[in-house]
């Protein structure tokens, strides 16, 4: 990407934390011609909620009379792994087949009906009975230890990238942690020949999968993410390949060397400028070489 290094959006997706998000923070393995202008789920008038999830909104309702679960954007399916998925107006909810037991997130909270009954928990951290892989991609990258979660399965990952880039005009997805909006980290692109530019703020959901694929040999890696932003001011969308790092001074020395004109700070959801023009520096270093160490100090 020529200009910016990271996506411009300035509000996290309402109904924010992804399937494949939900599925890492509450311990799951994610499952595994050309759509124009794929759009997120809309509101359908013979959709409702079933069995647990019925439960479970009604419960969280008795916590919180104020909607919190919303209404149904579509009926309940099922992932490939067996796991029930349903969109609604406020977020997801999801049963877990492996464990059977249901939960619903709102992408800033997580409400669990698990063997302790409903418990509520931020969606960055987890309750002391669940176990798994890691799911705190800001710890794993300072001080990595323990298994990473399964990766994300490509479609699942550029479906909801989509929503979240039609809802918020940018996003940051991580194939193991998913969306990043939120996280004490920054985005940085160290990879301006993987870019891609679109016209107008509408990603096809083909031309998204196949970016994906095409950069599977980058974003396997956890230090790396892809990202969309859309500039009002060119009409034009970008697709790009950041570094994730949770050090904002090793961030932003990282956007002087490859002459970035800015960083994100996916936390505050803001640029932080750093001066270069956003062209591509000669003699590139190889791809592998670019990335930091995976284990170093947050600032």
């Amino acid at each position: 990407m020529t200009g910016h290094s990271s996506p411009k959006w300035r509000k996290q997706l309402p109904y924010g934390l992804i399937t494949a998000v939900l599925l890492v923070l509450l311990g799951s393995s994610p499952a595994g011609g050309p759509v124009l202008h794929a759009q997120a789920p809309t509101g359908a008038s013979d959709c409702g909620f079933v069995f647990g999830f019925a439960t479970l909104r009604e419960l969280i309702a008795r916590s919180d009379p104020s909607n919190r679960v919303g209404d149904c954007l579509e009926n309940e399916y099922h992932a490939p792994n067996g796991d029930g998925l349903q969109w609604t107006t406020q977020g997801l909810l999801i049963w877990r087949k492996s464990s059977n037991w249901t939960g619903f997130t709102d992408g800033q909270n997580t409400w669990v009906n698990g063997p302790f009954g409903l418990q509520k928990r931020p969606s960055a951290s987890r309750l002391p009975w669940e176990s798994g892989p890691a799911t705190d991609i800001v710890t794993f990258l300072s001080a990595p230890s323990g298994e990473l979660p399964q990766l994300i399965e490509v479609d699942e990952a550029a479906r909801y990238t989509l929503i979240l880039h039609q809802a918020n005009e940018g996003a940051t997805f991580n194939m193991y942690f998913g969306d990043l909006a939120g996280q004490r980290l920054y985005a940085v692109s160290l990879y301006p020949e993987r870019s891609m530019v679109i016209e107008g703020k509408q990603i096809p959901l083909a031309v998204l999968r196949r970016f994906f694929l095409d950069n599977r040999d980058l974003w396997v890696d956890p230090r790396v993410s892809v990202g969309t932003w859309f500039s009002a001011d060119s009409n034009m969308t970008y697709l790009d390949i950041s570094a994730t790092i949770p050090n904002r001074e090793l961030a932003i020395q990282l956007g002087k060397k490859y002459n970035q004109i800015s960083i994100f700070d996916l936390f505050n959801l803001e640029e932080i400028r750093t001066g270069g023009t956003g062209e591509a520096i000669p003699n590139l270093p190889p791809a592998d070489e670019r990335l930091p160490e995976l284990a170093f100090l947050p600032s």
